[in-house]
């Protein structure tokens, strides 16, 4: 009877020191798997960082902002702030006459940079275009003659909204010889002093690429998806 309760004893050991050993397997297996972020088949041992950023680095160039702000690029943490300021930005953008905007997140465990989200590069380029005075004395110089200036001079009174009509009508009327130098200096004379400023920093090759509705939800929820990353690996 004695050796029964003595099998007992031992078996409810064993079962004990199974349980122990397997809990502390796990505990193990968890701590390993937590010390590494993974990312497109590549894992990064988070023991051996000793810091983590979060960053986020934007172009967003409105009709609203100032002249010396046009193009400006902006590099920063990522936060809640920055997203909430990001999200008006895009909102701001539906009344904006033209804009140039893309945003890019990533992590930085030490030096090593880890991309989160890319934006679409959303561009919308200035809709009206004009032969102004100031156009007709530019291109006087490039070598315009009598006839060619009269005829330039009585497109002063038509508005364009098309870049490209505005652009062959200038050099069909004058019969320039079409370069791309001509044609991206008519198009920096065709618009306003601010619309011309944004315009240098433009692919004069670029169409709009509109900012939808659907477009500033996809890049907040990604913002905030990536702070959030951020957030449970800290």
């Amino acid at each position: 009877m004695k050796h029964v309760e003595n099998a007992k004893l031992l078996l409810l050991f064993l079962i004990l020191v199974v349980l122990v050993v397997g809990l502390f397997f796990l505990k193990s297996i968890n701590q390993k798997s937590t010390n590494f972020y993974e990312y497109e088949k590549s894992k990064i041992n988070l023991t051996n960082v000793k810091y983590i950023q979060e960053r986020v680095d934007y172009i967003a160039t409105l009709s609203q902002d100032e002249e010396r702000e046009l193009h400006r690029k902006y590099s920063t943490h990522l936060n809640e702030e920055e997203i909430e300021k990001i999200e008006k930005i895009l909102d701001l953008s539906k009344t904006s006459d033209f804009y140039d905007i893309q945003i890019n997140a990533y992590m930085l465990f030490d030096n090593e940079k880890v991309a989160q989200f890319q934006s679409k590069r959303f561009t919308k380029l200035p809709s009206h275009y004009k032969v102004t005075p100031y156009m007709v004395n530019k291109l006087q110089g490039y070598g315009l003659d009598d006839y060619q200036h009269q005829n330039l001079t009585k497109l002063q009174e038509q508005l364009f909204t098309n870049r490209a009509e505005f652009v062959n009508t200038v050099i069909d009327r004058t019969k320039l010889r079409r370069s791309d130098w001509l044609v991206t200096n008519i198009t920096l004379l065709g618009v306003g002093q601010k619309e011309s400023q944004f315009l240098k920093n433009i692919d004069g090759n670029a169409t709009d690429v509109l900012l939808e509705e659907s477009d500033i939800k996809e890049i907040v929820n990604a913002l905030k998806n990536a702070h959030s990353t951020y957030a449970g690996i800290k």
